[in-house]
């Protein structure tokens, strides 16, 4: 089926997951790193990170990236649907992620958590769904759930 997996696991206690059973699948995964836009850079002392992939029937040509550097990160990504993206990226400690593409077509989410203690759910049904979440303080809790075609989201909470 053409399917890809790709991790990078730095430090201690860190924990990645990768379940596919779809066609043309991508999933990444880079832990106790950081990533600067361009390039994937090595982040010291990164422990206890969990990632979770999983990309069954129904997500053939999807994508998942998903960078943690800081501690106790978790990070969960299912891909249902045709042809989506995700990508999360936390630095910090004690942040979660949960990605939910779950049926349709064409739906991309961005979740980016760059500080402590944040929580982010992104639920996409429909068609051609866009979420992007930014989260640059502590404490945030952020939950999109899109259905139907064409929805954009955005949440910035903190710098």
């Amino acid at each position: 089926p053409g399917l890809a997996f790709s991790p990078l696991v730095m430090g201690d206690g860190n924990a990645a997951y990768v379940d596919q059973g779809a066609d043309s699948a991508e999933s990444n995964i880079y832990q106790g790193t950081t990533f600067n836009g361009t390039n994937v850079l090595l982040a010291d002392g990164s422990t206890g990170n969990s990632a979770s992939v999983s990309q069954q029937a129904g997500g053939d040509n999807s994508r998942s990236d998903i960078f943690q550097g800081g501690d106790g990160n978790i990070a969960s990504t299912t891909q249902n649907s045709l042809n989506g993206l995700s990508d999360v990226r936390q630095n910090g400690d004690a942040n979660q992620s949960y990605v939910d593409q779950q049926s349709g077509s064409d739906h991309k989410a961005r979740v980016e958590q760059y500080a402590d203690n944040n929580l982010s759910s992104v639920i996409q049904n429909g068609t051609n769904n866009s979420a992007t979440v930014y989260q640059g303080s502590d404490g945030n809790y952020s939950g999109i759930n899109q259905g139907g075609a064409n929805n954009v989201a955005t949440v910035t909470q903190g710098n």
